[in-house]
């Protein structure tokens, strides 16, 4: 079974995508391509890393 750090660490994880992928829907809403564009890679590496660190476990 996972430990309770590991649980945590998954939920920061988790919670962290959420805000930016919130974020990112509010600028994409408001055509702020760029920065939409920016946000976006930056939730595809986090949870990229995220999927990687749950399959090597």
């Amino acid at each position: 079974m996972y430990d309770e750090e590991y649980i945590e660490k998954l939920e920061e994880s988790i919670i962290n995508i959420n805000i930016v992928l919130g974020v990112a829907t509010d600028k994409a809403l408001n055509d702020n391509i760029n920065e939409t564009q920016g946000l976006l890679s930056i939730l595809s590496k986090v949870t990229n890393d995220l999927v990687n660190e749950i399959y090597n476990r």
